[in-house]
């Protein structure tokens, strides 16, 4: 079924009329810090309101023109494109209705406004953040319709935030291998010499590759910084009635940067939300987690700070991919970082691909079990061998009736398993039950990627 699109919504830009809101912002800022002290309590809400809105933009090239422009990317998803405009007529519709309401109090004489009593017993918190106490008793009707269109002001940026996840493509954002040409190669030689100092005992291929691995997040970093300051260029400037207007609040970096940025092209069907659970290798939930190695000894791993709206449902910018995440607690945030980073990478050293790097702490243990963490078990005298050559020797050598009777090609794979000896660390050197390797040898690796977080 085809639906309707207002042609109102088709033939405008998302650019004008985000134009239109900034310049709406601007000026209801104004009328609230130029009223009485008593007056402008709501200013911290409406600045904040206002820098959103413009990470929103620079998040999503909203304010551009051009092929970096929000515009651009969905030419070919005429219905969000629509949507996105209706969201922005209505707020801009709301910060003309909160502009006449502040121009309407200012005009009237104070003596002679009349009274309205607000109740705080629905929602004593909000009220308190709006710079209103119990003590209050009384307050103007204006006050009420003020923090409705407060309110509805917020909502709708909020939708815009989930706008930006839902319409974000939905193939996995890999991009290392579009940061080649990114030159950082002077970082190599000393995140190789950081490896060989915190691991002194490590074999020099894993201190190559470990080394190697954070020049490469140093890089992806660097061109998610690049991309995003590409897009949310000039940010920072708004302009109204043909006049240049600086923003009052620096929300994002807008230094120019020299990049050749590909915006993806949103699709009518690329329509996918975007959440982060929390996962089932996350089952710590501090700030600080350790590992626990078999002699007691403990990694400490330093976790990024929580970013402020972090739990409380409201969408906000990654400090480190820019994407437009929502998160529910510790565990989603710090399994957003490791995607981000991807710290994980096979410690072995005849691996077929020694560079890959994995997200997630259960793929990359999958991986080495599957791959690496081997062992053959012999049913007759109950010995465990770590290589396949030496398990066919020892069968062919002690038992020969076996070998003789038996494929012993067929005979290799039946007692192929999943190795359950103990081992040594690979980085620390420290005894390990085979149960502790996981999360122990994973925090080392989780430790080694944080490094890299500007």
């Amino acid at each position: 079924m085809e639906v309707l699109i207002d042609p109102e919504y088709k033939s405008c830009s998302i650019e004008s009329q985000y134009t239109q809101c900034i310049g709406s912002f601007n000026h209801l800022l104004h009328l609230i810090e130029s009223s009485s002290p008593s007056q402008n309590g709501f200013s911290p809400n409406v600045t904040e309101e206002l820098g959103r809105f413009r990470v929103w933009a620079g998040n999503t090239g909203a304010h551009r023109t051009g092929r970096v422009s929000l515009d651009y990317r969905l030419r070919e998803a005429s219905h969000i494109h629509a949507q996105v405009i209706k969201l922005l007529t209505d707020l801009f519709t709301d910060l003309e209705k909160a502009k006449a309401i502040r121009m309407l109090d200012d005009d009237q004489p104070q003596d002679s406004r009349t009274q309205w009593e607000i109740s705080f017993e629905d929602d004593p918190e909000f009220m308190e953040e709006l710079g209103l106490t119990e003590e209050d008793e009384t307050s103007q009707p204006e006050v009420e319709e003020f923090v409705t269109c407060l309110a509805d002001i917020t909502h709708i940026i909020t939708c815009l935030y989930r706008f930006s996840m839902a319409t974000r493509n939905a193939t996995p954002r890999d991009r290392l291998h579009k940061i080649t040409s990114i030159e950082i190669s002077h970082f190599e030689y000393w995140d190789i010499a950081h490896i060989g100092t915190k691991f002194p005992t490590a074999e020099s291929y894993l201190i190559q590759r470990l080394g190697k691995a954070n020049t490469r997040r140093r890089q992806l970093m660097k061109y998610y910084r690049q991309h995003h300051g590409t897009i949310a260029r000039y940010i920072n400037q708004e302009r109204e009635s043909g006049f240049i207007i600086k923003a009052s609040t620096t929300i994002a970096n807008s230094t120019a940067v020299k990049s050749q940025t590909t915006v993806s092209t949103i699709k009518q069907d690329a329509f996918h939300v975007y959440d982060v659970p929390p996962g089932p290798d996350d089952d710590q939930v501090s700030q600080t987690s350790y590992a626990t190695s078999a002699n007691h000894q403990r990694i400490r791993i330093a976790q990024p700070p929580n970013p402020d709206a972090a739990y409380n449902g409201t969408p906000f910018e990654c400090p480190y991919c820019f994407q437009i995440i929502s998160i529910r607690d510790r565990c989603a945030w710090r399994k957003h970082v490791y995607r981000d980073l991807q710290p994980y990478i096979c410690t072995y050293k005849d691996c077929a691909r020694p560079e890959k790097q994995y997200s997630s702490l259960h793929d990359w243990y999958g991986h080495e079990i599957q791959v690496h963490r081997r062992e053959w078990y012999c049913n007759v005298c109950s010995k465990t061998m770590l290589n396949r050559a030496l398990f066919e020797e020892h069968v062919e050598q002690t038992h020969p009736e076996i070998s003789v009777h038996s494929n012993i090609k067929t005979l290799t794979s039946q007692c192929e398993r999943a190795k359950t000896s103990d081992e040594v660390c690979p980085l620390c050197g420290c005894a390990l039950a085979y149960s502790e390797v996981k999360k122990h040898l994973g925090g080392h690796l989780q430790e080694i990627a944080l490094f890299t977080l500007p």
